[in-house]
């Protein structure tokens, strides 16, 4: 018997490249080769009541502010999908606003916020506020990270010291509130989770108007061949779609 000769032409499609930061899950981005990740701006507060014990007996009174130390505290997550990152360098703003009717801070008080990786980490950074804060005022302090790890939360801790012994009316709902406002964090290294993640490619069109009806109306079949450099260990999937034909693949790690 004759051998059946088939030919087999293979047609190059033009190259498919995803990069970096379409891969990135919101709040993490790319900027002049480098990771950043944005952490909100978060608050807390405190009361007159909470912070000062004794001032509780003379609610609603004129008197002499009684002297207290005390703690409270806040903090916010990172962005979702990132963890145990590594910062090397960024930034924060303090800033304390005073809602009593008096300065805390009057006759040597302080208030000092310190910045952790969550509750029971490594400090991150410090403010100390040792000068005056009038009754509405803010004050504000920039504070520069080296570098420096975050697992997954920021965590704040203010400790506020007032000698007292100004006299002033006495309101135990009045605030001392803090806000942290943070720039972006430039990234050394991060675990970012691109789970369920999907990135659009643009349609590519395979062009056989050079060839003529005398070969393409006798194809009998075709495939297509991938060659896939994957320099980010993850893994994807997705269809090719040719007129009313679909399949998938997939791409391992």
């Amino acid at each position: 018997a004759l051998p059946i000769l088939e030919q087999r032409w293979i047609f190059p499609l033009e190259q498919i490249k995803i990069r970096v930061d379409q891969l990135l899950p919101a709040g993490i981005q790319l900027s002049d080769g480098a990771l950043e990740v944005n952490i909100d701006t978060f608050s807390t507060s405190a009361s007159l009541g909470t912070l000062c014990t004794n001032c509780e007996a003379l609610n609603g009174s004129t008197a002499t502010i009684p002297a207290f130390t005390s703690l409270f505290n806040g903090s916010v997550n990172l962005p979702d999908n990132i963890s145990s990152v590594e910062i090397s360098s960024g930034s924060v703003q303090v800033a304390v606003t005073n809602g009593f009717s008096f300065d805390p801070l009057a006759g040597g008080g302080s208030i000092t916020a310190t910045i952790s990786d969550g509750q029971d980490g490594s400090q991150l950074a410090e403010a100390f506020f040792d000068d005056s804060l009038d009754p509405a005022s803010t004050v504000t302090q920039s504070l520069s990270i080296g570098s420096a790890n975050v697992d997954t939360t920021v965590f704040v801790s203010i400790e506020v010291t007032s000698p007292g012994g100004q006299i002033a009316p006495i309101d135990t709902n009045e605030q001392l509130s803090v806000d942290i406002t943070g720039t972006a964090l430039i990234l050394t290294s991060g675990t970012v989770s691109i789970e369920k993640h999907s990135v659009e490619i643009d349609t590519i069109q395979l062009n056989l108007e050079h060839i003529g009806p005398e070969l393409t109306e006798k194809i009998v079949n075709g495939s297509l061949i991938f060659d896939v450099v994957n320099p980010f260990g993850v893994s994807a999937s997705g269809n090719i779609n040719i007129g009313s034909t679909s399949k998938s693949f997939a791409i391992n790690e």
